[in-house]
Formats: C-alpha cells, structure tokens, sequence
C-alpha cells in the first residue's frame, strides 16, 4: 500500500496540487490560499480551485474526482469549459502538507486523464477526473461540413478578439511553435496607458517572459515594438475596438463615430456600462453612412443613452471565403470547403 510522503495525523493541513498537461505547457494550480512551492515546482493560487467531491473503490483507494475551477481570463479562461477543450489531457492531483511543504506531493489519483469537462450555471469549469478508460469515449469521427466549426475568435479560430490584458512575470510565445495548438491568449495581449487601450493589440513575436515588477511603454502605433522583458511584442490592428453611441429606438444605435474596422453581420456590440454592461449583443446589420447599428433582438433604449461606451467587432459566416479572404486565416479554417453538398451527390446520383 502506498503511504504519504508526511504525517497525516500530524498535518497542519492538507491542501490539493492540480497539474493539468496543456499543449504548450503545464498549468500548475493549487487550493492553498497563496502560491507554494512543493516538489520543485511553483503551484499558483489561482482560479479559485476546489474539490468538490471524490469517489472511492470499494478497498478505500480514491478512483476519480470532480474539481471546480473559476475562470479568472488569465490563467484560466471561461471558454475552456463550454468548448470541452481540456477533454482527454492528463490531469495530477497530489496531496500535501502546508506545515511540511519540503516532504513533497502525494499523488492522489494516479494516471489519470479528464474524462469530462464542462460550465455550470454560475460559469465555472468542472471538470472529472478518471481513469484511462475513459479515453475509450473519444469521438473516432468528426463530420466534416463547407462552414467552419471554430466560433469566431476562439483558439481554433485565433483571430484575436476578446485579448486580454497583459500580465507581469508571464511566458508569452508565438505562433510558430506548435500552431496547431496554440492559444489567443498566450500569443497576443492588450495594454490600458494613458486611458485607452489604442485599438491596438500586441502580438508575442520573440517569446520570453515578460518583466516581474516593470511594464515599459508600449507602442501606440501599428507595427511598433517593445521588448518587455525577455519578450518582444509587436503592435496589430485590433479588430475589438471601443466606440462611443446612444440607442434611437428598440433596435438601432447610433454611434458618435464610424469605428475602423467597422462591424458586420453577425458581429457583436458589447455596452461597457449599464444594465447590459459586457452582454455581446448580435450585429443584424450596420450601416456606414449613418453609423447606425441594426441588432436582432429588442433592448429597452433607455439602456444606452448618449454618450454610452460600447467594444465592436465584425463578425463571420463560416465560410471558406471569408475567412481566406477577409480576414486572411484561411490555415485556421475547421470545415472542408471544396466538400460535395447533398444537393451536389443528389444530382450526380
């Protein structure tokens, strides 16, 4: 029988290690109140991590678990959950005593993977945790449509829309290594200096780590660069960028200026303030010349008086030529383009 690495009886307490082996790297979280060191490893606070339950074979050995994360858009991101992207990766959940943090982690749940991964109703990641059996529910087949399967914006997709801001002493890497993996997020970021984000975004195009205590002054102007440091960011266009506006009735705003790039069918308006404050509200239509913005559903106007602050996007339809075309992410596409429609096999039938 295995035994822990520490006193059990004699424990100060007893806290939870969570390793999850992402693509690009390990994410190391911990149930402590503050960031420990075991192992020789740094285990991060963060996310608001939680077992929640633990099931037992019938010799009193845990067989599986459920953990509960909260995304904080950094370390964690909300999309993980709702997308299942975290399905089948391998998962360590280790034991260990806060007062004896040098006698190292108990490995809890040996070798084994996350079986699920799903959002509650309050937003949270659950996640379960089990055996390698579980592999055996993987999808073997994936129907191939002409519209791609990526949401817009996604890490499948990687255009940059909702980017987050960026973080000190954090490893940045490009879009090189490993593409078919990578994330929005640890590619690209947004800066707030001098009262505004710039409609800028900053791409990672030297990985590194960017400073601990320091941020410098970043470019204010597309194509600049700065090295933050060992990382050097480079300054793109942002495609989420701020405007200002006022509803006309149930389903118009007008905004104060045309934004650049303008937003589209199926874009969002996102209110920065107000009872719908960072509700993605859908782009039905957009019209230049009046700066008007026409949504698909109804909203009270009294929601967005004038001089309200609203983020825009344009939006896609999924398909092979826009994606190639517009917005030029044609690698990124996740549908079959050149596929036969039943209409096509019907007719050669």
């Amino acid at each position: 029988m295995r035994s822990y690495p520490f006193d059990a009886l004699k424990a100060r307490g007893l806290h939870a290690l969570i390793q999850i082996d992402m693509f690009v790297g390990n994410l190391r979280l911990t149930t402590y109140s503050e960031d420990v060191v075991v192992d020789g490893e740094t285990w991060y606070a963060k996310g608001g991590v939680n077992i929640t339950q633990i099931a037992f074979n019938s010799d009193g050995t845990p067989a599986a678990a459920d953990i509960r994360i909260v995304p904080d858009g950094v370390f964690v991101h909300s999309s993980w959950g709702s997308r299942g992207y975290l399905e089948g990766l391998t998962i360590t959940v280790k034991l260990f005593d806060v007062g004896n943090k040098a006698a190292g982690g108990y490995n809890m749940l040996p070798g084994t993977v996350i079986g699920s991964c799903s959002e509650d109703t309050d937003g949270n990641i659950i996640i379960g945790t089990q055996g390698r059996l579980a592999l055996l529910k993987a999808n073997l087949l994936e129907v191939h449509t002409i519209t791609c399967k990526a949401v817009f914006g996604d890490d499948r997709c990687k255009i940059p829309l909702d980017v987050p801001q960026v973080t000190r002493n954090t490893h940045y890497i490009t879009k090189t290594p490993l593409s078919n993996w990578v994330v929005t997020q640890q590619v690209f970021a947004r800066v707030f200096q001098a009262g505004s984000f710039h409609d800028l975004v900053y791409e990672c195009t030297t990985e590194g780590i960017t400073h601990p205590t320091t941020q410098p002054t970043y470019p204010t102007t597309v194509g600049g660069t700065v090295t933050d440091g060992t990382a050097v960011f480079t300054a793109r266009a942002a495609r989420l960028v701020a405007a200002t506006g006022q509803a006309l009735d149930f389903y118009n705003i007008q905004l104060d200026a045309d934004p650049s790039p303008e937003p589209t069918t199926l874009g969002k308006i996102i209110p920065q303030s107000g009872p719908l404050a960072a509700i993605k509200i859908p782009i039905r239509a957009y019209d230049s010349g009046t700066m008007i913005v026409t949504t698909f559903e109804p909203f009270a106007p009294s929601s967005f008086p004038p001089g309200t602050s609203f983020l825009v996007h344009p939006g896609c339809d999924k398909l092979w030529t826009t994606c190639s075309g517009t917005y030029g992410n044609g690698d990124n596409f996740r549908g079959v383009p050149y596929a036969p429609t039943s209409d096509d096999t019907m007719a050669r039938a």
